[in-house]
């Protein structure tokens, strides 16, 4: 039997080998409890937003999207930064959720690229990332960001974002976000 700091280890030739080891790990703070249902209905946006969704990932992508969905927002989806930022060439959104992390242009290279495109009004872009440490939360602004949500996103969090167009309400929308019939 062997061991390496925090490692062992024992070989026998016929069962094989056994490794096991110790992780100490600090306990972390209880994650925010989701809100409860309202009856399984999500609460309906008091304003309709088009919302661009950047998410590479497929599961991600088809919850985010039914969540907004039965908000009442009409949402499209890209699979990277790339398409992120031909959407937003083609039409007028009044919000991006934007990945960080996606294939051929992450999601702080397409917020540089919708920048540099804006003429006018600011397009609200809003992180959705797993890397929620405060450097990151950094990279998102100097990127151009305007708010982040740590992944995983809870219906509550998605729901206080859209704290953006409520009337007399402030939030990312009134930042620049158009009302829409």
């Amino acid at each position: 039997m062997g061991a390496v700091k925090g490692l062992s280890f024992q070989t026998d030739p016929l069962p094989g080998s056994t490794f096991s080891f110790t992780v100490r790990l600090p306990i972390a703070a209880v994650a925010e409890s989701p809100a409860p249902a309202t009856q399984g209905r999500l609460p309906r946006s008091q304003r309709p937003l088009r919302i661009l969704l950047a998410e590479d990932n497929p599961v991600n992508q088809k919850v985010a999207l039914r969540l907004l969905e039965r908000m009442g927002h009409r949402v499209d989806a890209a699979w990277d930064g790339q398409q992120a930022v031909a959407a937003v060439e083609q039409t007028e959104y009044d919000l991006v959720l934007m990945d960080c992390q996606m294939p051929n242009m992450d999601g702080l290279a397409a917020t540089r690229a919708i920048r540099r495109l804006e003429r006018g009004r600011r397009l609200p872009i809003v992180a959705m990332t797993a890397n929620a440490m405060p450097e990151d939360r950094q990279r998102c602004q100097e990127a151009g960001m305007d708010g982040f949500l740590a992944k995983p996103v809870s219906t509550r969090h998605l729901y206080d974002l859209e704290g953006l167009g409520a009337p007399g309400e402030d939030g990312l929308a009134a930042q620049g976000g158009r009302r829409r019939a």
